[in-house]
C-alpha cells in the first residue's frame, strides 16, 4: 500500500510541474527581499580598502576591527531576520492551501486562479492551525527533552567508554529526529483534514490528524524519511559540486549560481511531492481516520 501511495504521490507531483515552476518563482522572489536588504547594508564597505584586505584572506582582527567600525551598517539587518523567518513561514503557510486543495480536488490541469484563491480561502484556518501547533509542539517538545535528557544523563553515568556515549548519543539524535518529523506530519494531516473535509475547527482536524498519525505510523513516516533521504543526497551533492567548482571565475560563479537555483528548484519539487503523497495516503484512508 505505501508503495502505490508513494507512486502516486511521484505521478501527480509531476503533472503538476507548473505549481513548481510557481512555487519556484514566488519562493524566489521573497528571498530576494532580504537579499537586496543584505546587499544594501553591506554595499558601503565596498569603497573601504579594509574590506579588500578582508576578502583577501580571513583574518580575525581584520574582521573584529570591521565590524566595530563598520558594525552598524553590516548588523542593521541582524534585528529583521526573526521577522523575515516568521514572514517565510506564514508565507509557506499560505502557499499550503493552494498545494493540498489541488491534490485533495484530483484537478491535475493547474490553475494559477484556483491555486491563490484555495490558499487564500484557507490561510486563516491554517493560521489558527499554526498557533494551536506551535502551543503543542512547546509542550510535547519540552516533555520529549526532558525525557531524552534523563535517558542522557543515566546512559552517561553508566557508560564505562566513548563508543558507549556516542551511540547513546546517536539514539538520541534519531529519537528526537522521529519526533520532530511526527510533529511536522501532524501538522500537514491537520491541514489535509481541513481541506478534504472543508473542516473549520482546527481542534478537532488537529485531534483527527493525530489518531491518522498514530494508526498509519508506517505509512506515515515513510512518506517524510524517503524524501529526507533524498533531500540530504541532493544537499551533499550540491554542497561537494559547490566546494568542486569553486567561485574564481565569473563563468564558475555562474555556474554555481545555477546549481544552487536547480537545487533550489529540486527542493520545491520535493515539498510538492510529500504533500501529494501525504494527501494520497489520507484519502486511501479517510474513511478509518474519519470514523475510525
Amino acid at each position: 500500500m505505501i508503495v502505490r501511495v508513494i507512486q502516486t504521490g511521484w505521478r501527480h507531483a509531476w503533472t503538476q510541474w507548473r505549481m513548481a515552476i510557481v512555487l519556484y518563482g514566488v519562493n524566489l522572489l521573497a528571498a530576494l527581499m532580504p537579499a537586496l536588504a543584505f546587499r544594501s547594508a553591506i554595499s558601503p564597505l565596498g569603497s573601504f580598502p579594509v574590506a579588500q584586505e578582508l576578502l583577501a584572506g580571513f583574518h580575525f582582527t581584520t574582521f573584529a576591527d570591521t565590524l566595530r567600525i563598520y558594525g552598524k551598517e553590516v548588523l542593521g539587518i541582524m534585528p529583521v531576520l526573526p521577522w523575515l523567518m516568521l514572514a517565510y513561514l506564514l508565507f509557506n503557510t499560505f502557499l499550503a492551501g493552494g498545494i493540498i486543495s489541488s491534490f485533495c480536488s484530483m484537478e491535475m490541469e493547474f490553475s494559477g486562479k484556483a491555486f491563490f484563491s484555495a490558499a487564500a480561502e484557507y490561510f486563516l484556518r491554517f493560521l489558527r492551525l499554526l498557533l494551536l501547533w506551535v502551543i503543542v509542539v512547546i509542550i510535547a517538545g519540552g516533555i520529549a527533552l526532558v525525557g531524552i535528557g534523563m535517558a542522557w544523563y543515566a546512559v552517561l553515568e553508566a557508560a564505562h567508554s566513548e563508543t558507549t556515549a556516542a551511540i547513546a548519543a546517536l539514539c538520541a539524535a534519531v529519537v528526537l529526529l522521529v519526533i520532530i518529523l511526527l510533529l511536522a506530519a501532524i501538522a500537514d494531516y491537520a491541514r489535509i483534514y481541513i481541506v478534504a473535509n472543508d473542516e473549520h475547527r482546527v481542534l478537532r482536524a488537529l485531534l483527527a490528524s493525530t489518531k491518522f498519525v498514530a494508526k498509519n505510523f508506517a505509512g506515515v513516516f515513510a512518506i517524510l524519511f524517503i524524501p529526507l533521504v533524498f533531500f540530504a543526497i541532493a544537499l551533499a551533492i550540491y554542497l561537494i559540486k559547490e566546494d568542486w567548482i569553486g567561485m574564481s571565475t565569473v563563468w564558475t560563479v555562474l555556474i554555481v549560481l545555477v546549481v544552487q537555483q536547480v537545487f533550489t528548484a529540486f527542493r520545491m519539487w520535493l515539498h510538492i511531492f510529500v504533500y501529494a503523497s501525504e494527501t494520497a495516503l489520507f484519502m486511501d484512508e479517510m474513511p478509518e481516520a474519519l470514523h475510525g
